[in-house]
């Protein structure tokens, strides 16, 4: 409570709930099309596309920070929701995984499905996503977890407490007005404590999906 009392915890909180549920539901949408596209989709320089996409794996954020912040900071979107959830649109690693599942699934399933009249949407949300249910809520989880404890790209652009994430906030509880660090350890382990118990929560709930998951992808 007393965390709760002298920092705007419950804002912190609600601004890494907003950027991580976006940041899941875009990442999964781009994912399983772009996937779908690796995957069961024929055109021309697949392999050398895909490539790249894995190199992107390589990059850190901070060699790409300098162009992504000046681009941002010219569209005005400093310390707003759409600077924080648009660098992170699209998971090179999000397209690996379901790629790799999604390509052990027959063609068979996909043709039978046209034959009744599903298109290619269709086709992706009735047939590959439930056949990659254990894979695809991994992966959604592992982005979860990711967007949850973002720390350096909210860092850079927030500079105030109205748009800070959970991580971020956490950092700043160990300053004074005066940006001198203060020993108070029990309110830092305090709000530590409230920002773990989602993952832990999630993890114990869907753990057993996560394992399948894993395990699927690193056979293939």
């Amino acid at each position: 409570r007393l965390v709760f009392e002298k920092f705007p915890m419950g804002t912190f909180m609600f601004n890494s709930l907003v950027v991580t549920i976006a940041c899941c539901v875009i990442q999964l949408v781009t994912g399983v099309l772009a996937a779908y596209a690796f995957s069961k989709g024929d055109f021309w320089g697949k392999e050398a596309i895909f490539t790249l996409i894995l190199g992107a794996l390589m990059v850190p954020l901070q060699v790409t920070f300098v162009p992504i912040y000046v681009l941002i900071s010219k569209l005005g979107w400093m310390n707003s929701f759409p600077g924080l959830i648009i660098p992170n649109l699209v998971s090179a690693y999000f397209i690996f995984m379901l790629r790799q599942n999604f390509m052990s699934v027959d063609n068979s399933y996909l043709e039978a499905g046209m034959l009744d009249g599903m298109g290619r949407i269709q086709s992706i949300i009735y047939v590959l996503c439930p056949m990659c249910k254990p894979t695809l809520i991994t992966v959604s989880i592992i982005t979860f977890i990711n967007g949850w404890n973002s720390y350096f790209w909210p860092k850079m652009i927030t500079t105030s407490d109205y748009r800070r994430t959970l991580a971020v906030g956490i950092n700043h509880i160990r300053q004074t007005f005066a940006g001198l660090e203060v020993q108070n350890y029990n309110e830092i382990m305090a709000a530590a404590v409230l920002a773990i118990m989602p993952i832990v929560a999630l993890f114990l709930i869907l753990q057993k999906y996560i394992m399948t998951g894993m395990s699927k992808a690193a056979m293939k």
